[in-house]
């Protein structure tokens, strides 16, 4: 389908096909797949560019235990896994960084959004892009006991810009995630944005209530916060002015940058294709190597290079970017 989605006011009737992406595959957006996958959705992107480790165990409970063991990339993971419950569903699994070069390609053929990622920029980025393109967006994040979730709709409701733009609307539930999620949290987020999920593709004529949801899972309480466009935000930088400046690359543009605790991504300028076979090989007499058809991990102490057949690096033990472009010259690029 595609298109102006929205902006045609159709109406979803049950025989159409629906497309669904969803942008982050970790606790909230695993769980959120799940649901969708036994509402027998007819198509589902799902796109992460991280991998399982035996450390995410307690957070990631929907995925097997080979999962962690193998490396396996948790968008691949979880395509496997909703097949298994939901044969009828096409599923299609992209292991990539959702950044300025390929989202909007990522998201063009797409009917409607689902932003489950845990970092401040991205989450921007995502609705830039959805602003851009004129395509729904459900939003969400967790911090903790924490969580939040909206619907926007382009030209109709406020944008995440609005809300970040707002002292009112804006919760006190950071962007980044900075502490594990609450299983409570995450189950209470991901079936609110299943439901709205429903509802859009449903019914595109439909009146949404413009209400940011708050949930505190310890404590087993919900609020909702008024985000009326014309009260927080008439004038957004964003939906109304249409400055995309994460889009445009005049924000984060650079190459490399920080993820996670004291790691570092790299992206190549040009894409490559490694083969990561011979990769492995040769880097097997220098350190712990473990590789599969999608990832290679090497394990260098202190250090450790994750590598992608892209080329695509994350380098962890250090947030000095001139050691880890030397670790990946080193390795990856000469292969000693």
């Amino acid at each position: 389908m595609g298109g102006d989605f929205f902006m045609e006011e159709r109406t979803i009737s049950s025989n159409q096909q629906h497309r669904i992406a969803i942008i982050g595959c970790g606790a909230l957006g695993s769980e959120i797949v799940f649901l969708l996958a036994q509402h027998e959705i007819n198509f589902m992107r799902l796109v992460d560019r991280d991998f399982l480790e035996k450390a995410d165990r307690g957070s990631h409970c929907l995925y097997k235990e080979h999962n962690f063991l193998e490396g396996m990339p948790k968008a691949i993971a979880l395509k496997e896994l909703c097949e298994e419950k939901a044969a009828s569903v096409k599923i299609e699994a992209i292991v990539e960084d959702v950044n300025r070069t390929n989202i909007l390609s990522l998201l063009e053929d797409i009917d409607l959004v689902i932003d489950a990622v845990n970092n401040r920029f991205t989450h921007q980025l995502i609705n830039e892009a959805c602003v851009n393109l004129k395509r729904p967006l459900l939003v969400s994040w967790i911090d903790g006991s924490h969580g939040a979730a909206m619907t926007v709709i382009p030209g109709k409701t406020s944008c995440l810009n609005c809300i970040l733009e707002s002292k009112e609307a804006m919760p006190d539930i950071s962007l980044n995630k900075t502490k594990s999620p609450l299983p409570q949290t995450i189950s209470a987020i991901a079936e609110a944005q299943v439901f709205r999920a429903i509802e859009i593709l449903k019914n595109a004529k439909q009146k949404f209530e413009q209400r940011l949801l708050v949930i505190d899972g310890k404590n087993s309480a919900r609020n909702t916060i008024d985000i009326t466009k014309s009260k927080i935000q008439p004038n957004c930088a964003v939906c109304n002015n249409r400055q995309f400046r994460r889009l445009d690359g005049k924000i984060g543009s650079a190459h490399i940058h920080p993820i996670g605790e004291n790691s570092l991504q790299i992206i190549p300028f040009t894409p490559r294709k490694i083969d990561l076979p011979t990769l492995a090989f040769n880097l097997s007499e220098k350190g712990d190597v473990l590789v599969n058809d999608f990832l290679l991990i090497f394990k260098k102490p202190p250090y450790e290079l994750v590598i992608f057949p892209s080329g695509r690096t994350l380098v962890r033990g250090t947030t000095d970017s001139g050691i880890a472009m030397d670790l990946v010259k080193k390795f990856l690029v000469s292969g000693k």
